[in-house]
């Protein structure tokens, strides 16, 4: 992985908070769900809070970024947002033209999504 302890231990920390955000957006989704909400609704609000955790989580504990929250936010709505994008045109790229099952497409998408995340998280977003 890395020789450097510092870098090993932040990436270790990065994974950590994906983690818990991951199973922040499904609790919450499948709560909200289980209301009688629309299922996209549902998922949205699961995203809204697991992208508020990942933001603090990242800001506070992965990165531990000095200086104030707002000076961090925008850039980090713009990498989130990009990142979404992105990973939605991957799995349809993967899936629907070049004909590779679904599954393949959501595993690419796992895949790479969250090195791309660490790497503009680290030198652009919460950049010290």
């Amino acid at each position: 992985m890395t020789r450097d302890p510092a870098l090993a231990s932040q990436i270790a920390r990065f994974i950590l908070v994906g983690i818990v955000s991951t199973a922040i957006h499904f609790i919450v989704a499948a709560q909200v769900e289980s209301t009688g909400s629309p299922a996209q609704i549902a998922n949205f609000i699961g995203f809204i809070c697991a992208a508020t955790w990942s933001f603090l989580g990242n800001l506070y504990f992965t990165f531990r970024a000095g200086g104030k929250m707002t000076d961090y936010l925008a850039r980090f709505v713009i990498v989130s947002g990009s990142l979404f994008v992105t990973s939605a045109l991957l799995v349809w790229f993967i899936n629907q033209q070049l004909g590779f099952p679904f599954i393949i497409a959501m595993i690419a998408m796992a895949l790479t999504s969250p090195i791309v995340s660490f790497l503009l998280q680290k030198l652009w977003v919460f950049r010290v």
